[in-house]
C-alpha cells in the first residue's frame, strides 16, 4: 500500500502526534467530526483564487481556452476575503 506525505502527516494529526498543512476544505470533514483542530487561523491567509500571466498572443489553442474557462468556472461562486 502506497502513502502519499499528505496522508502520513494527516494520519499523524488524526492520531495526535504531529500536525499537517493542508487546504481546509479538503480536511474540513475530519474538522467537523472533531478529529483536528484548526490552528493558528488568524495567521492563515484566505485563498484569494487564481491568476494567470501570460502573453497574449494573436492565436490561443483550443487547450489554453479551455484551461482559461476550467479555472473561471472553478472560481465561479467563491468568495474572495474583502468582497
Amino acid at each position: 500500500m502506497v502513502v502519499s506525505s499528505r496522508g502520513m502527516a494527516i494520519a499523524a494529526a488524526v492520531q495526535g502526534v504531529g500536525i499537517a498543512f493542508w487546504a481546509e476544505e479538503l480536511v474540513r470533514p475530519l474538522i467537523d467530526a472533531g478529529k483536528l483542530v484548526p490552528l493558528l487561523d488568524e495567521r492563515c491567509a484566505t485563498f484569494p483564487g487564481w491568476f494567470l500571466c501570460y502573453q497574449k498572443q494573436r492565436h490561443t489553442s483550443p487547450a489554453v481556452h479551455a484551461f482559461f474557462d476550467f479555472l473561471r468556472h472553478a472560481d465561479a461562486g467563491q468568495t474572495r476575503s474583502g468582497d
